[in-house]
């Protein structure tokens, strides 16, 4: 199949095969999200048994993942905006095991670390990033659900791939769960690729499904078309005005998820019950992941954006002030809406502010930002609680930087039309 592939002849019924592509896009991100980052700390305790290790070495890892998948991620995005988005993840998806392959043999803490070179890589390749450029290309006025769909790929990852890990893990020891869990990964990778992925559509192939939006040449909208370098990206101050306050709520979302477990044990909250309480936080953002997808083709981005910001903060609050243990696992039901809508709005406001023709690369840029952003407040949350033995003032700072992300969108949103191509401001 080429990159275009074929499409149903003209006038035959057919559902648009965008949604073909999109599923393998969800099924490729799945498998790469939950052999990486959801399944990372499942090999904590037996690699640090084994090892000798201390849990923060351990720990090391999914920091050292992090910090190569924001390096190799402009570049990544390049490369999938650039090249053919199927030829790039069947690559990555031959790569991924042999960096599995190596940490399942390796007792040498410095090489296990190498391997993950590649394994990040694939990860960017295969994952988040490949799956939303290829929504951005067969996706135009349905894009908000097109979004949605794909980011719930991480959710499912932790509900479908942790539990078979575990019991590889669990039966077959550690490290041959490592490489049945590269191996299994890339392959499945690499078969759905060729059979569900095509880089692009035909030409004529989205009008006919009502998919591309109308645009005017002197519009705001035709944005949508304008190309990116990096040099450019990183040289536009609005893209660090964007950058900055999404970061800032997603970092602030990662800090939360990683204390929700031990803020409730300072409360005297078992593990169980906590447990309980991140699952239905969890299944709340997966409503919210698809309910918000779905509503950004109706509404005003920027209200939107400000109502999930709210539940971030209302949830702050309910944790700094604490009513009790029930009262806020009923919020979570609610609140959890926030967790998950934030992420599709995010792809979003890159989207429309920058357009759709270079998306892999603003993207990949981001990606850093991102990364930066989530280090320090992962680090930080930790940090106060050591100084202070409480989370009250890492969640006050952590409004603080909610309600400094809203401020920056908001900006960010009113300035977008200066980002029209030149040509098509005059």
């Amino acid at each position: 199949m080429s990159d275009v592939g074929a499409a149903s002849p003209s006038g035959a019924p057919s559902i648009y095969r965008g949604w073909r592509v999109l599923t393998g896009a969800f099924l490729t991100s799945l498998l790469s999200i939950g052999a990486t980052h959801y399944s990372f700390g499942l090999y904590v305790v037996p690699v640090s048994q084994e090892l000798h290790l201390s849990r923060a070495n351990a720990n090391s890892g999914i920091i050292i993942l992090s910090i190569a998948s924001a390096l190799m991620g402009p570049f990544v995005g390049r490369m999938l905006d650039r090249w053919s988005a199927r030829k790039l993840m069947i690559c990555a998806g031959l790569l991924m095991p042999l960096g599995y392959i190596i940490i399942s043999l390796s007792h040498a803490p410095w090489l296990m670390a190498l391997a993950i070179l590649p394994i990040a890589f694939a990860s960017d390749a295969t994952g988040g990033m490949a799956s939303l450029r290829l929504a951005t290309r067969w996706f135009q006025r349905r894009r908000g659900r097109a979004f949605g769909i794909t980011s719930v790929a991480a959710s499912a990852s932790g509900l479908l791939m942790a539990p078979i890990i575990g019991m590889l893990i669990g039966h077959y020891g550690w490290r041959t769960a490592v490489a049945v869990t590269g191996i299994g990964a890339g392959v499945l990778i690499v078969l759905l690729t060729l059979v569900l992925v095509v880089s692009r559509p035909q030409e004529g192939e989205m009008e006919r499904a009502n998919e591309l939006v109308p645009v005017a040449p002197d519009s705001s909208d035709a944005v949508e078309y304008r190309t990116w370098t990096l040099k450019a990206v990183f040289s536009e101050p609005l893209f660090w005005v964007i950058a900055c306050g999404t970061a800032l709520i997603l970092a602030s979302d990662r800090a939360i998820m990683i204390s929700i477990a031990p803020f409730l044990s300072d409360k005297g909250i078992g593990v169980e019950q906590a447990g309980f309480m991140v699952s239905v936080l969890s299944g709340s953002a997966v409503l919210g992941k698809l309910g918000i997808g779905y509503f950004m083709e109706r509404f005003d981005i920027r209200a939107l954006y400000i109502l999930v910001a709210g539940l971030h903060i209302v949830l702050l609050l309910l944790f700094l002030f604490y009513p009790g243990y029930w009262v806020v696992f009923a919020a979570l039901a609610l609140i959890g809406v926030g967790f998950g809508g934030i992420i599709p709005i995010v792809h979003m406001l890159y989207a429309s502010t920058f357009g759709g023709t270079s998306y892999g690369t603003v993207m990949g840029a981001a990606g850093v930002i991102m990364n930066i952003w989530s280090i320090v407040m992962l680090r930080g949350i930790g940090e106060v609680h050591d100084r202070t033995g409480s989370y009250n003032l890492a969640f006050e700072i952590l409004i603080g930087a909610v309600l400094l992300s809203i401020i920056l969108i908001l900006i960010g949103k009113s300035s977008r039309a200066r980002l029209l191509p030149p040509a098509m401001a005059l």
